[in-house]
């Protein structure tokens, strides 16, 4: 659910970050505050940037500094607030404790509003949090699957009345949850591209989980401590042994692995641009790569691994089922889920709030609901993040002529697949070559486990259609991406803004607001449109234009995507 009017509603009814998270009504940081257990959680955060900023002597809050910091004051400050932009059912998570009917997700977004003053802004953060609720199993979850069930097609009217009475899950007789955790995701520090222009910039993003009623940090589900394996060969020969083990081979196929707690980290860090390109985004590889290089992955007879055919493949598959490799897989720069802007924003709003992997993944989970309806056995393969489907659209990965696992991953008519940014996938482009949207310069970036260190030589491009021009990678464009004038555009193109980098950059940092900015230091030019079924390419987001539609920029370009620029 994602709707803005169903979201207020809820939380004008009791549905606040303060409520669902802490037990205690409070949306403003500034009342969340009182509250010991949101300090506990507002502590843990100050201490990972403050260690960050102890490891990296460019780090700081603010433009005048190279590599620039999420500055914790915001979590405090009385112009901030959580807006609550989604509520997920994942009813299939039952998968992973049958002691519950699944999870009930509540997402908020960390935002401010300083319009009282002269010169103010409202906008939006790279932070959300997560609180994830049990659904307890008290009257059976086949009665939980039914009150979840949205009875036909309703409007948001009368979905909310539905919702809030008598039958609905948040009404009289609301679902029976219980507080599970309370997960942050957010941008801890982002380089813009002129810091690494190769890469087109660097972001990182910290990701953490705290355990209901101690609110102290627990291991992060299927993440491995590479820091501990590596450290610990005999800890890591045993968790090569135990993860090669037939049952859990399957498992990991599957996608519904449990990995034991031991073996786990308590923090993760996400990183932009190039999801599993790099090394960053793969803790299996990082930590157990060498010990996995003989493994035997053969099924059996008669039972084929569907995500993997070599071992190779099955640490592909690993990275992806953990906290940053998914989060990196086919995201909004480290996000699956940001919420719909308000209608009267002009400017720096999204117009598709989810990521591909998510909006792939609907169906499956649909499928899983309407499964349990019928009292039917659910479906328990979850497919990569990487790719959901076969046949690749443009944009999507594919499988190299050379590739050993995931042969299927082909492209549709009229494309083909052009090595990329990963020695593992290509990316589908058009037959004729890249038009506006594709990306026109190629390299895959070095393999370093310290992603400070990490750079792309960009040894190959390839010139663009229709008379386009290849905006590169030090402007801020990952991979290059085919641009042009905003005349004659062909099917499937839009003319939007694009930010003046330099004068962009200047503007921002002598505190002007960015709607002026964005109105002053952009120029028009050719964008690939986009909508919900017509996605961006990996490290791009769909940006919503004056006229409601929408068109593919580097998120960074969006004021609400980076932690830079912002005068609070």
């Amino acid at each position: 659910m994602v709707a803005p009017p169903l979201l207020s509603a809820l939380e004008a009814a009791g549905y606040d970050l303060g409520s669902t998270g802490f037990g205690e009504p409070a949306r403003r940081a500034a009342e969340l505050m009182k509250n010991a257990d949101y300090q506990r959680v507002l502590a843990t955060i100050a201490e990972d940037l403050g260690a960050d900023r102890a490891r990296d002597p460019h780090a700081g809050v603010g433009m005048r500094f190279a590599h620039r910091q999420f500055d914790v004051n915001w979590l405090s400050s009385p112009h901030s607030h959580f807006e609550l932009v989604a509520v997920v059912n994942r009813l299939d998570r039952e998968a992973f404790d049958s002691r519950y009917c699944g999870e009930l997700r509540f997402l908020y977004r960390l935002a401010y509003d300083t319009r009282e003053q002269a010169g103010g802004v409202r906008s939006r953060l790279p932070m959300t949090v997560n609180v994830v609720h049990w659904i307890l199993k008290d009257s059976g979850c086949q009665t939980v699957v039914r009150k979840l069930a949205y009875p036909g097609e309703l409007g948001d009217a009368s979905r909310q009345s539905w919702l809030m009475g008598p039958d609905g899950p948040f009404g009289q007789n609301p679902l029976a949850t219980q507080l599970k955790a309370v997960e942050v995701n957010f941008q801890s520090v982002r380089w813009p591209s002129t810091v690494r222009p190769n890469l087109a910039g660097h972001a990182e993003y910290t990701l953490r989980v705290f355990e209901a009623g101690s609110y102290a940090p627990v291991p992060l589900e299927n993440t491995p401590n590479e820091a501990k394996l590596r450290g610990n060969p005999a800890l890591a020969r045993e968790l090569a042994k135990w993860l090669s083990e037939p049952e859990q081979l399957r498992k990991i196929d599957q996608g519904d692995i449990q990995i034991p707690t031991e073996y786990l980290a308590h923090r993760a860090i996400s990183v932009a641009p190039h999801g599993l390109a790099r090394l960053g985004n793969r803790p299996f590889t990082s930590a157990l790569g060498k010990r996995f290089a003989k493994l035997d992955v053969s099924a059996p007879i008669g039972k084929p691994y569907e995500t993997f055919t070599s071992s190779r493949g099955v640490l592909r598959r690993l990275d992806g089922l953990s906290c940053q490799g998914c989060h990196q897989s086919r995201s909004i720069a480290g996000f699956h889920l940001l919420g719909i802007d308000p209608a009267s924003q002009a400017v720096d709003a999204i117009r598709v709030p989810m990521s591909v992997h998510f909006h792939d993944d609907l169906d499956r989970r649909a499928r899983y609901l309407r499964a349990r309806l019928d009292g039917e056995t659910p479906p328990r393969m979850r497919p990569p993040a990487e790719r959901a489907h076969t046949e690749g659209a443009v944009g999507d990965p594919c499988a190299l002529p050379d590739a050993v696992d995931n042969q299927k991953w082909t492209c549709g008519d009229g494309l083909r697949c052009e090595p990329y940014m990963d020695d593992f996938f290509g990316i589908c482009i058009p037959a004729t070559g890249p038009s506006f949207g594709d990306p026109c310069e190629f390299g895959i970036p070095s393999a370093n486990r310290n992603v400070h260190r990490d750079y792309s030589r960009l040894d190959r491009s390839l010139p663009c259609a229709d008379a386009g021009v290849c905006e590169s990678n030090a402007v801020g464009f990952p991979g290059g991406m085919c641009s042009g004038a905003c005349t004659d555009l062909p099917v499937g193109a839009v003319c939007g803004e694009i930010a003046e980098l330099g004068p962009f950059n200047h503007c921002l940092a002598s505190g002007a607001p960015f709607p002026e900015c964005i109105t002053e230091k952009t120029r028009p030019g050719a964008l690939r449109a986009c909508d919900p079924h017509h996605p961006c390419r990996e490290d791009y987001i769909c940006a919503r234009l004056a006229d409601g539609g929408g068109a593919c920029l580097p998120p960074y370009f969006l004021f609400q995507m980076r932690v830079d620029g912002h005068a609070l």
